[in-house]
């Protein structure tokens, strides 16, 4: 009896750690997914060189991301959440990343859908509490999960509030 109970128990492990396998590997897929593929592309936004000069409401749209990108460095990450395009950087010498947000109306699919440029004076740019670059690492519903130079933290794009 004690030998059938030891084979039971071990059975029982075996498919403990086989279902928690599966389990991380299909959350750790729907992770990378959702950060792949999180909305179309904003179209006109990225241009990775970078150009001097003020951010004035009359940047020309090929300008945009080039005086993002000489502001706070290097665009790491873009996507839209329902009505809000959200890009961070990776900050450069004169500053430290930042989460830039872009909030659209409902009824312009044009800036939706990632089809016309968006204007550098609407966008808003809130600085996380530490140095360093910020990488999205997930999407929960409005709140952003971040990594804010080595540090694990949130932000939330309604209350526009980071938090730990």
């Amino acid at each position: 009896m004690k030998k059938r109970h030891i084979i039971l128990v071990s059975v029982v492990f075996v498919v403990a750690l086989i279902v928690g396998s599966v389990f991380a590997f299909v959350n750790e897929q729907s992770k990378k997914e959702l950060l792949k593929n999180p909305g179309p592309p904003m179209a006109g936004l990225l241009r990775p060189s970078i150009t001097e000069g003020p951010a004035t409401s009359n940047t020309p749209p090929s300008q945009v991301a080039d005086v993002i990108t000489a502001k706070y460095g290097e665009i790491r990450n873009e996507y839209r959440v329902g009505n809000t395009w959200i890009l961070t950087t990776l900050g450069n010498k004169d500053s430290r990343g930042v989460i830039g947000l872009y909030s659209c109306s409902p009824t312009d699919s044009a800036a939706l859908n990632g089809q016309e440029p968006l204007s550098l004076s609407a966008w808003k740019f809130y600085k996380p509490p530490f140095p360093g670059g910020v990488t999205l690492l997930e999407i929960h519903g409005n709140t952003l999960i971040i990594d804010d130079g080595g540090h694990q933290i949130t932000f939330d794009i309604t209350t526009k509030s980071f938090g730990s």
